[in-house]
């Protein structure tokens, strides 16, 4: 006899179901976290590059979430910039692209400035939070010191309000 009877394809397919259902919100919950760390790994050498870039050409450096022509105070909507005064303007030098839709990332202020040192303005220190909106119990926070210099770390809990 060829073939397969009706049960064992039934009990192959039962098969194919479960591991899909454990398998599926294992995928999703990997596929937020691998986006939230690329982003912020990119936000950090972003960070580093400004740093660099402020004290190797002796101008200030400002990185912001830019909309319509202005830093805005929501860093998820929008990209995220980095420019350079030059001519008594700011010029754009690098974007990074906004985050995922379902993501968030918050910060303390609307920008910040790289002095010519390659530290940070006044009161410009803080963290940056990078939080999945789908109720997943991790988020990913950067820290930046005065000096300019960033560490960023994974946290097993929720993100905070």
């Amino acid at each position: 006899m060829r073939g397969w009877t009706l049960i064992e394809m039934m009990v192959v397919l039962l098969i194919i179901i479960i591991f899909s259902t454990v398998g599926v919100p294992s995928w999703h919950h990997f596929i937020n976290k691998y986006r939230a760390q690329s982003y912020m790994k990119e936000l950090s050498q972003q960070l580093a590059y400004a740093r660099v870039m402020a004290s190797g050409q002796a101008s200030v450096v400002r990185l912001c979430s830019w909309q319509q022509g202005e830093c805005q105070s929501n860093w998820s909507n929008s990209p995220v910039q980095v420019s350079v005064w030059q001519n008594n303007q700011w010029q754009l030098v690098r974007q990074l692209p906004e985050v995922h839709p379902s993501h968030q990332l918050h910060y303390n202020r609307t920008q910040l400035s790289f002095r010519r040192d390659g530290s940070l303005g006044p009161l410009e220190n803080g963290s940056f939070i990078y939080c999945p909106n789908n109720g997943l119990n991790w988020h990913y926070r950067l820290t930046l010191n005065q000096a300019g210099r960033s560490r960023l770390l994974f946290q097993q809990q929720a993100c905070p309000a």
